[in-house]
C-alpha cells in the first residue's frame, strides 16, 4: 500500500490547496462575526466553512483511495499550462488497449515546474474510472532532489 503525507497533497494538488485555504476565509469571516455580532458574517463564515470543507474532505478521499486503489501506468505530457501559482498539467496514457487523455491541476512549485512536455511519466489512475489520475512521478520526489537544479528525478 502507497502512503502519502497530506502535506505533499496540499503542496502539489491545486484544488486540496485552494477548498484548505478557503476554510481559513470561512473561520475568519467566522469569527468576525461572532466578534462584531454580525449575523451575515456568521452565515457566510459558517457557509464557507461547510461547503469548501466538504469540497476538501471529497478531494482528499479521491486522491487517498488513488494511492490506495489504483494501478501504475505509463504516459506522456502532452501540454503544460501555468498561471500565476496555479497550473494544469494535461497527459496521455493507455488503459486496457484504450488511449485516456487528462489533466491535473496543480500548483506551481519546484516539483510541478520540472515536469517537461513529452516527458514520461508515471500515472496513477482509478482502475474503475480511468480518466480519473494522478501524476505520481511527483509525489515519489525525494525533498533533497527537488530543490536542486537535477531534471533526471522521474
Amino acid at each position: 500500500m502507497r502512503r502519502v503525507s497530506f502535506f505533499k497533497i496540499l503542496y502539489h494538488d491545486y484544488a486540496a490547496f485552494g477548498t484548505f485555504s478557503g476554510m481559513f476565509i470561512g473561520i475568519i469571516a467566522l469569527i468576525y462575526g461572532l466578534w462584531m455580532k454580525d449575523q451575515v458574517a456568521q452565515i457566510i463564515g459558517g457557509g464557507l466553512i461547510v461547503v469548501l470543507g466538504t469540497l476538501f474532505l471529497y478531494r482528499l478521499i479521491i486522491i487517498l483511495r488513488l494511492f490506495r486503489e489504483g494501478e501504475e501506468v505509463k504516459g506522456v505530457i502532452i501540454n503544460k499550462w501555468y498561471y500565476r501559482d496555479r497550473g494544469r498539467i494535461d497527459y496521455r496514457y493507455a488503459v486496457q488497449g484504450e488511449i485516456v487523455t487528462s489533466g491535473w491541476a496543480i500548483m506551481r512549485n519546484k516539483v510541478n515546474r520540472q515536469l517537461e512536455k513529452d516527458m514520461e511519466v508515471t500515472i496513477l489512475i482509478n482502475p474503475h474510472k480511468p480518466k480519473q489520475s494522478i501524476i505520481l512521478s511527483v509525489f515519489e520526489v525525494k525533498w533533497y532532489l527537488a530543490f536542486n537544479n537535477r531534471r533526471d528525478w522521474v
